[in-house]
């Protein structure tokens, strides 16, 4: 029989022991394909630009917009009097006198997880670093939000409206100190107006577009889940963030949208429901809506709308970055795979690269983004574009590597089946008894217990890149659950290190038949389906992309459970699911629960004789 473990999410390692955010600089003609490289890796035909420049500051210009609301904008100039630059604009919702740190704290950047002192809402990038090689950097206040006029904001449109956007970046273009060519750049809340702009009628000054994090939500793989993080990250209780800028907020939007019994009835199912009910702090923001967002999201949470990405409709030059599987943090940025192939542009490219987030403030990099913008904005042939289009940080072995496209043509998806003992093998179980897994309301008990799965240990290197898949099949006494997968990766010494993770709840679990793959599965947006109690039931769950070495010696690991452990870090943070209120117990049954891998170069995974 398999035992059931304690999981404590901690415990699991999800920024790697080491790495590097330099570039790693090769000669035009150098080998590529195949090669790990210890930074990431950049053909260089010509140099960037080159720091030159002493800056100078405009603080407080009032922009005016078409409906004559003025925008308060910060705009840092090199002082080059009658001199013209192409200009970036970083446009975000967390304040731009708050960006201002960067210039010195740069060099005391805190890195994600393992810092007390990381602040993710220092994002707006490294201003004095391009403001020294030739570029006007401008960061301007949405409407509502610090010293602009306007507002009160109710939605994450609002703090990104694509009006705004266009009437700033045809100012910025027809000002004396620019060249007529305008970028945008930047990492979340900064790459969401990107995403806003170039899919609604963007200007004819806007060149070219690099959301390194790429935070776009309507492309998100919909998984059902109810997300806590955004209500952390809004009022400063994700980490260590700064509270958002804005002065106050309007009122929900949802009141006045759905028809009144509706409106009435949604909220009392809400309050009703013993997710929401045994959670003062949740529950108080229904009963306070003092927060239009999180009001409105949980409005929507049990009758969710499909929302039209419209990112066919992105031609522009765009540079899209993701992190990879970090606990938390990247699953907010899930929808830059999505948008890489999605978007229309003849001229894209991808960078996977380390787990979580960048430390912050949001320094790094900061070279292959003037590499992008020297190309497009400057005409400058660097050797960019010479380069295959997608650059990928590879967890295990903690180094770089290019591919052609994402995902990679060569790779071959593999079924890891679970068994009994807590295995995991190329080969189906028999046994039909199912694993069973017992957990009680968090209030009762708050151990997280979990039911894992471990392969043998591996007899070569192997490269999995790619998307993945769990699909089991379970009985539960309840009519929902919250599934969550991880799965690790599994050193001689014991070691656990995130390889990915993934989510889904099972009122949800509908799929669309013809869009699914058996590695990509996308579930239907539509009202939830109770679980018939008692009964066997198929889960599809998705997984976020995976691109790791498993090395010699190691063993795959995949941990399921449901709930997420509120003692970890990233819980006390603010990163985690609502929580079920009620005690559950699973079935599991084996034989027709499996994991898809992607894997590289081989057609069955080396994992010795019992595999």
């Amino acid at each position: 029989m398999s035992v059931v473990s304690i999981f404590k999410a901690d415990e699991i390692r999800i920024v790697p022991s080491y790495f590097s955010l330099e570039p790693e600089k090769l000669q035009p003609g150098a080998q590529v394909k195949g090669r790990y490289f210890d930074g990431y890796p950049v053909i260089v035909k010509q140099e960037v630009s080159p720091p030159k420049y002493r800056m100078k500051i405009l603080k407080d210009v009032m922009v005016p917009m078409r409906d004559g609301v003025r925008l308060a904008v910060d705009i840092y100039l090199p002082d080059a009097e009658g001199e013209k630059f192409p200009c970036l604009i970083a446009w975000g919702m967390w304040g731009k006198d708050n960006q201002e740190v960067v210039l010195w704290l740069k060099d005391l950047a805190q890195p994600y997880y393992t810092s007390p002192w990381w602040d993710g809402t220092l994002e707006a990038g490294d201003i004095e670093y391009f403001v020294s090689r030739g570029y006007v950097y401008v960061i301007p206040d949405p409407r509502g939000v610090g010293k602009s006029e306007g507002g009160p904001p109710r939605t994450l449109t609002d703090l990104h409206k694509p009006e705004d956007i266009y009437d700033l970046i045809e100012w910025v273009a027809q000002q004396p100190w620019c060249n007529g060519k305008v970028g945008m750049l930047g990492p979340s809340s900064y790459s969401l107006s990107q995403y806003m702009i170039a899919t609604n009628n963007p200007p004819p000054h806007l060149v070219a577009l690099f959301p390194i994090g790429s935070f776009y939500p309507p492309a998100d793989p919909f998984t059902g889940m109810i997300d806590l993080s955004l209500a952390s990250i809004f009022h400063g209780g994700h980490i260590h963030d700064s509270t958002l800028p804005v002065r106050q907020w309007g009122p929900p939007v949802t009141p006045e949208i759905l028809p009144k019994d509706e409106f009435e009835k949604r909220l009392k199912e809400l309050l009703e429901h013993p997710d929401i009910k045994f959670h003062p702090k949740v529950r108080s923001v229904l009963v306070y809506p003092r927060d239009p967002i999180l009001f409105d999201y949980l409005m929507t949470a049990f009758h969710p709308v499909p929302v039209n990405d419209n990112l066919d409709k992105v031609t522009l030059p765009i540079y899209i970055g993701v992190p990879a599987p970090g606990g938390g943090g990247a699953r907010i940025y899930w929808s830059g795979y999505e948008a890489y192939n999605k978007v229309s542009s003849k001229h894209k490219k991808l960078i996977i690269y380390i787990p979580g987030e960048f430390p912050r403030p949001f320094v790094h990099m900061q070279y292959e983004m003037i590499r992008w913008f020297d190309y497009w904005l400057k005409g400058i042939d660097n050797g960019i574009m010479d380069e295959p289009p997608v650059k990928i940080f590879v967890g295990g072995v903690n180094k770089w590597k290019f591919e052609d496209d994402w995902p990679p043509k060569d790779i071959k998806w593999v079924n890891l089946y679970l068994r009994k003992g807590n295995k995991l093998s190329t080969i189906p179980e028999s046994d039909t008894r199912p694993d069973v897994l017992h957990q009680p309301m968090p209030l009762k008990d708050p151990t997280v217990y979990a039911l894992s799965y471990y392969t043998d240990p591996f007899t070569e290197d192997t490269e999995i890149i790619g998307p993945a898949a769990l699909h089991i099949e379970t009985a539960i006494d309840q009519d929902d659950i919250n599934w969550m997968v991880t799965v690790v990766d599994v050193s001689p010494d014991g070691t656990k290190q995130l390889m990915t993770e993934g989510w889904l709840r099972g009122s949800f679990r509908a799929i669309d038949e013809s869009k699914s793959k058996p590695w990509a599965p996308v579930h239907k947006v539509q009202d939830p389906v109770p679980i018939p109690k008692g009964e066997k039931v198929r889960y599809d769950i998705n997984l976020m992309p995976i691109a790791w070495v498993v090395q010699k010696g190691h063993r795959i690991g995949v941990i399921i459970r449901t709930q997420d452990d509120m003692f970890s870090r990233l819980a006390i943070g603010g990163i985690y699911f609502l929580p079920r209120m009620v005690d559950i117990t699973v079935n599991l049954y084996l034989p027709n629960s499996y994991l898809v891998l992607p894997i590289k170069g081989k057609d069955t995974l080396p994992i010795g004789s019992k595999g």
